[in-house]
C-alpha cells in the first residue's frame, strides 16, 4: 500500500498489521468506515495512515474476501414527532374528531370509568329504607373524559370585556400528552364512597346527596379522596393543572365561554345552589358544567400573572399561600364564570360553592367503557 512496508497478504489476512510496526489492521479500518466515520476521522485516529492506505484497505478486503466494496452505514436521524395542533379557535366538529382519533390511538373509549378494588356500600337513608329501597353501591370511579394532546392560548385577551389583569398576559401553552378529566365534578355520591370507607366527615348543606356536586371540601380533602381513588383503582388519580383545566374547558373555542361571547342560565348554573351533574349542557369534549355550578380546585399554587412567552405542560410554582380554583360558581355572577377566570383560596378553608374534579394521565392504559 502506497510504498509502505507491508507485511504479506496471508498475515494479513489472520489480522496482523497492514503496516509493519503498527496496530492498523484492514478489520479496524473496515469497522470505522462501516460505523459512518469519514477519511479524515480516522486518519485523526490513525495519524500514520494516508487517504490511499484507506482505499487501498478496502479493495484489499474486496478482492481477498470476496466481499465488494464495503458500503458504510449511514444512521438514519431519530423520528421527528409530528407537531401538535394548534386547536385555538377550532369549530367543534373538528375537536370532537381529534378527540375520537387519539381514544382510538390508545385503544379506549372516549368516555371511561375504573372499577374499583373494594366496592363500597352507602347507608340507606330512613325514607330509602321505608321505601325499600336497596343501598347503593359504588364499585367505579367517576366518568373520565379523554382529552387529546395540542396548543392553545390561554388566559383572556386584552380586549375581552370583564377581564381581570390575573388573566394575562395570554401566552401559547402546550399540553404535550392526552390527558383525561372528570366528566362532571365529584358528586355526593363519589365523595361519600370515600368518606365511608376511610371514615372521613362529610359536609351537607341540606341540598341533596346524590348526584348534585360535593361542596364544601378544602384542597386537602380533594388530594386525600384522589390518593383513595389511587390505591383503590392502581391509577394515579390527581387534581388538574391550571393550564389542563382551561385546555379542557376551552376545547379549542377562543370565546370567553365554551358556549361563545355570552352565557344564559340555561348553559351554566350561576342562581342558586348546586343543581345534579350533568343538568346542563356540555362543551364540544362532553365535560358538563364548566362554567358554574361549583368551583373547582386545581393542582397549582396561586400566582399573579402570567409568563408572557409560550410554555409546555406549566404546572404553576413550587410553593405558595393559596391554591388555584377555576370555572365559578352558583354563588359568583357570570363575569366570574368566564373559560380564563382564576380564583384562590388557602387549602386548608372549605365553603359551600367549591368542589373538585379530577385529572388522570399521561398514563391512560387499563381503562373500561362507561356503563
Amino acid at each position: 500500500m502506497t510504498g509502505r512496508k507491508i507485511v504479506s497478504d496471508p498475515n494479513i489476512m489472520k489480522g496482523e498489521p497492514i503496516v509493519a510496526g503498527t496496530r492498523i489492521t484492514v478489520r479496524s479500518i473496515l469497522e470505522r468506515q462501516a460505523a459512518g466515520e469519514s477519511d479524515a476521522q480516522i486518519i485523526e485516529v490513525y495519524p500514520i495512515l494516508v487517504p490511499d492506505d484507506l482505499r487501498a484497505a478496502q479493495r484489499f478486503a474486496a478482492e481477498m474476501l470476496g466481499a465488494g466494496p464495503v458500503r458504510r452505514v449511514e444512521t438514519p436521524p431519530p423520528p421527528v414527532a409530528p407537531e401538535l395542533p394548534d386547536i385555538h379557535g377550532w369549530p367543534a366538529a373538528k375537536v370532537q374528531e381529534l378527540q375520537r382519533s387519539v381514544a382510538q390511538a390508545l385503544g379506549r373509549p372516549v368516555v371511561f370509568r375504573d372499577p374499583l378494588n373494594s366496592p363500597v356500600k352507602l347507608p340507606r337513608s330512613f325514607f330509602a329504607g321505608v321505601l325499600g329501597k336497596a343501598a347503593m353501591v359504588i364499585d367505579q370511579g367517576p366518568e373520565m373524559v379523554i382529552i387529546p394532546a395540542g396548543r392553545f392560548l390561554m388566559g383572556s385577551p386584552a380586549g375581552e370585556a370583564q377581564r381581570f389583569d390575573f388573566e394575562g398576559p395570554q401566552h401559547p401553552v402546550t399540553i404535550s400528552r392526552p390527558f383525561a378529566i372528570g366528566r362532571y365534578a365529584v358528586t355526593f355520591d363519589d365523595y361519600d364512597a370515600f368518606c365511608a370507607a376511610t371514615g372521613r366527615d362529610k359536609g351537607d348543606e341540606g341540598w341533596g346527596r346524590g348526584r348534585r356536586p360535593v361542596v364544601d371540601v378544602t384542597w386537602d380533602d380533594a388530594l386525600a379522596y384522589c390518593q383513595w381513588l389511587f390505591a383503590q383503582t392502581g391509577r394515579p388519580y390527581r387534581l388538574p393543572t391550571e393550564a389542563e383545566w382551561e385546555y379542557a374547558c376551552r376545547a379549542g373555542t377562543a370565546s370567553p365561554f365554551h358556549f361563545g361571547e355570552t352565557l344564559s342560565t340555561g348553559q351554566a348554573n350561576y342562581v342558586d345552589k348546586t343543581v345534579p351533574v350533568g343538568s346542563l349542557p356540555p362543551n364540544p369534549w362532553g365535560l358538563c358544567e364548566m362554567h358554574g355550578n361549583v368551583c373547582e380546585w386545581c393542582q397549582d399554587w396561586w400566582f399573579g400573572h402570567y409568563e408572557a412567552g409560550p410554555i409546555a405542560d406549566p404546572g404553576g410554582p413550587a410553593s405558595g399561600g393559596c391554591r388555584v380554583l377555576r370555572g365559578g360558581s352558583w354563588f359568583y355572577g357570570a363575569r366570574d364564570l368566564r373559560s380564563a377566570y382564576r380564583s384562590h383560596f388557602a387549602p386548608g378553608l372549605r365553603h359551600l360553592f367549591d368542589g373538585f374534579r379530577l385529572a388522570l394521565g399521561p398514563e391512560l392504559r387499563q381503562a373500561r367503557p362507561a356503563g
